[in-house]
């Protein structure tokens, strides 16, 4: 049990708490007694001999880790086993891994309460006869570790012997092209341990609440121990002296558990964006098909090889806009697939940069009638200007509109001073008009002079063909110039009066594209 209990309201921590679909389960468990402690040459200590019910301040990892889908870069400890992660102190008499909202690591702690005194019986002290509390860093990015040392515990406080030395070691989660596969394991590794007193509730695990899968603890009552997901924690029963499931006297067999995060089964692809301001940002998209990651994580940098955090997005969020930027800086941006613990491998299309020239979509009708075409560029740049085919300026403006009074090929170059990039664009502009055919029905070239020769109206006509034949199927009239028409005669005679039928054929051109159209009507040729 917590010796004190407090309800604490973090607005933003409780969004990310409960936007990742974090699994303690899925953290692989193995134990085995062939480990050792490891070796630290220069310890930083953090809680002395003879301190009791006491936590240390919040205290700098110096790298990343993730723990249960959450990014964290510091932690604190107390005089109990335990470790809590983030910017909120861990209470000194913590000593519980299922507290809502509070990201803990116990390798060895208890809750009892002596029920006749009330004392807490869970409260160990640190030893006067060499007992510490200590950690140190080591190793170099990306595989640092952080190891906190439980040195000479008395268990419980009123204990007057060395009975527990234990140490908890976190693997550095790297945000790089090749990052190391231990990132965010967990492991408590033992040495001489026991007890002066029986217990109920020594507890081993980690967690951060009592919800579904939010907490995994190991149970020691079989040999080799088990470890299970739980929401108020597991409780083990330990008799006085030895605990000998825990207790190894020499390096090499010593206790140990791992807690290993699963890596990433697919990484984040396609990280994009256009060159130009979008709310006021860089707005980022990517894809993410990995089906047991938790999310993603978008790193940036400014010199495209010193990286830092920038944000994490749940699963199925694969867009972000970047707000905070600068004139005339590139940036470049990574983005990766992120499961409990782990980062996947930096894919080639995972990385993108500002600087780099990108194309701009043009929207907008190409097509000129006896008029103008008016087109427009994407918004969110400063300056945009237009060439002909022939290199020419023909427009410059802060306005991506556009107005073309001929036809040809233009391009436009567009420069965002912010995002220090630019981006090329291209359109072709057709002249292009619908075409008009109108066929008349009827004329009289024998008799009326002011209706004696047959021709169709038109305009916007790029091919013409036309064919009259007699109703028997003889073709008595044939010409591909629109102009010409037919005066009624037939090998030099009148043709009689009758029904004809006129076959036109004919190309043009309608919204910037080349049309084939075919008219068939009857003509009557009277008398």
């Amino acid at each position: 049990m917590e010796k004190y209990l407090k309800v604490l309201f973090f607005i933003n921590l409780l969004i990310i708490h409960f936007s990742f679909a974090q699994e303690a389960d899925d953290y692989a468990y193995t134990t085995n007694k062939t480990s050792s402690l490891i070796t630290l040459p220069n310890p930083i200590p953090v809680i002395r001999a003879g301190a009791t019910n006491v936590a240390s301040a919040v205290i700098p990892l110096g790298f990343e880790f993730w723990f249960m889908g959450i990014r964290y870069t510091s932690f604190s400890l107390n005089a109990n086993g335990a470790i809590q992660l983030g910017s909120q102190p861990i209470l000194s008499g913590g000593n519980a891994y299922t507290i809502n909202n509070a990201a803990r690591i116990i390798a060895f702690a208890s809750g009892d309460v002596d029920p006749n005194t009330n004392i807490v019986l869970g409260n160990w002290r640190v030893s006067n006869n060499g007992g510490v509390i200590q950690y140190q860093i080591l190793g170099s990015t990306p595989n640092r570790t952080l190891v906190v040392e439980c040195k000479n515990l008395n268990v419980n406080f009123q204990s007057t012997t060395n009975d527990a030395t234990f140490q908890i070691v976190l693997y550095e989660t790297a945000p790089l092209p090749n990052a190391s596969n231990r990132g965010g394991r967990i492991e408590f590794r033992y040495a001489n341990i026991r007890t002066t007193v029986e217990t109920s509730s020594l507890r081993i695990g980690f967690g951060i609440g009592t919800g579904n899968n939010q907490a995994k603890g190991v149970d020691l009552s079989a040999e080799p121990p088990t470890a299970s997901i739980t929401t108020s924690g597991i409780e083990n029963r330990i008799p006085n002296g030895v605990i000998g499931v825990l207790d190894g006297s020499t390096d090499g067999n010593r206790r140990i558990f791992s807690f290993e995060s699963p890596y990433p089964d697919r990484q984040a692809t396609n990280l994009t964006s256009v060159c130009a301001l979008v709310e006021g940002g860089i707005k980022l998209d990517w894809e993410n098909s990995s089906t047991n990651a938790v999310g993603s994580v978008l790193y940036r940098s400014t010199d495209g090889a010193n990286f830092s955090f920038l944000t994490q997005t749940p699963k199925g969020t694969n867009t972000f806009i970047d707000k905070n930027i600068s004139t005339g800086t590139s940036y470049t941006y990574r983005v990766y697939a992120v499961t409990e613990g782990k980062l996947a491998e930096l894919h080639p299309t995972g990385e993108f940069k500002t600087g780099e020239e990108k194309t701009i979509n043009i929207i907008g009708k190409p097509v000129i009638c006896n008029g103008v075409a008016e087109v427009e560029a994407e918004s969110g740049y400063d300056l945009y200007e237009w060439f002909d085919s022939g290199g020419n300026r023909v427009a410059s403006s802060e306005n991506p509109k556009v107005t073309l009074t001929e036809g040809g090929k233009y391009t436009v170059k567009a420069r965002q001073e912010i995002l220090n990039c630019t981006a090329n664009g291209e359109i072709t502009i057709t002249e292009c008009c619908a075409p008009i055919l109108v066929v008349p029905n009827a004329f009289t070239p024998h008799n009326t002079p002011a209706n004696n020769i047959f021709r169709v109206k038109h305009e916007n006509l790029l091919k013409f063909r036309m064919r009259i034949y007699n109703r028997w199927g003889v073709l008595v009239f044939e010409t591909e110039d629109p102009e010409d028409g037919w005066n009624g005669y037939f090998q030099g005679s009148p043709a009689q009066a009758d029904a004809y039928q006129v076959i036109i054929e004919y190309t043009g051109c309608e919204d910037g594209k080349t049309i084939r159209g075919k008219k068939q009507e009857v003509l009557n040729l009277l008398e």
